[in-house]
């Protein structure tokens, strides 16, 4: 095999690994976007939509239920953002190597 067909598959390895890496980064970004506060009034099973109400609208419990609740949301929230940086970082890098690997091919 010569050498440009070589760098010409290699480019195309590097590209399809880019979009596949970049996809799951755009799923963990959609799936970041989609945690809701659930302060935990509701019986948390399927088919339960029930909006989420306070038990006691004028006791503590409502306000602490909230804050405990939005602080799991935004660590929930932040470890997929965190990933789906990652992977966008992953397919960054390797979408430059599928550029300089199709660049090697028309110089080889």
């Amino acid at each position: 095999m010569k050498s440009p067909a070589i760098a010409t598959i290699t480019s195309l390895c590097f590209a399809v690994a880019a979009l596949i890496s970049g996809l799951v980064a755009s799923w963990y970004w959609w799936k970041a976007s989609k945690i809701d506060i659930d302060p935990g009034w509701s019986s948390g099973l399927p088919g339960d939509d029930r909006p989420s109400q306070p038990a006691d609208m004028e006791g503590t419990g409502s306000l602490n239920g909230w804050v405990t609740a939005t602080m799991q949301a935004v660590n929930l929230s932040s470890d997929l953002n965190r990933k789906a940086a990652i992977l966008t970082a992953v397919s960054v890098v390797l979408a430059g190597l599928s550029s300089v690997a199709g660049a090697l091919a028309g110089f080889l």
